[in-house]
């Protein structure tokens, strides 16, 4: 399981072996097949010479996905992006793959093509898999990959998932912007900064109740 692994991975070679390579093989490529995944993929263009892929996902022989790789022991961050980001400015992929073995950030053209989107249009936590989750992994299984689809679903995805954690961020603590949106409605006095508080408390309050009755 990955947490046993976990304890023993302090390297990207590391994480490549015990965990990118095996969840590859899960979504159905052959790892050992150098015409359908190729690693330390060459991806010169122009007078950019040298730039190497941890892996390309190959489909007759072009490349259709490129994953960059970082260790387990260490977080996916925006410095990380820079390389997969300079990948899409000298090749034609759309579909990118940051990961640490554990996080998959997917990332594609989105609105402008000649670039990598900044925000991943994905992200998949392997340690907090929801059912959701699974069900958009399954689109990249080798056996059910349709590259044209998945970029034409990925700009949709991407805003449906930010607003998500953007609405979870404002029922767990509504910003001030929130509040005058909502106080605004339903309060005819001025929102005063004790009544913008008062209705802080009152909205967090509501939006609980909403959603325990949504489920009940």
């Amino acid at each position: 399981t990955i947490p046993n692994k976990l304890e023993h991975i302090d390297s990207e070679e590391t994480s490549k072996i015990a965990l990118i390579t095996p969840f590859l093989r899960l979504m159905g490529y052959d790892t050992t097949n150098p015409a359908e995944v190729k690693a330390e993929y060459t991806a010169d263009v122009g007078t950019k010479q040298g730039e190497k892929v941890d892996f390309a996902i190959l489909q007759d022989g072009e490349p259709t996905i490129f994953i960059e790789c970082k260790s387990a022991s260490n977080e996916l961050t925006t410095d990380n992006i820079s390389q997969l980001y300079r990948y899409f400015s000298i090749t034609d992929i759309q579909i990118g793959i940051l990961t640490n073995g554990v996080e998959y950030k997917f990332f594609t053209t989105g609105e402008d093509n000649n670039r990598m989107d900044e925000k991943p249009f994905l992200d998949i936590d392997l340690m907090n898999l929801t059912k959701k989750d699974i069900k958009e992994l399954e689109k990249f299984k080798k056996t059910n990959f349709d590259l044209d689809e998945v970029v034409s679903r990925a700009d949709n995805l991407k805003y449906r998932n930010l607003i998500k954690k953007t609405l979870i961020s404002e029922f767990e603590k509504p910003t001030d912007d929130f509040i005058k949106a909502i106080g605004r409605q339903v309060y005819d006095g001025k929102l005063t900064p004790g009544i913008k508080e008062k209705f802080g408390n009152i909205i967090s309050i509501a939006i609980n109740e909403i959603i325990n009755e949504r489920v009940n």
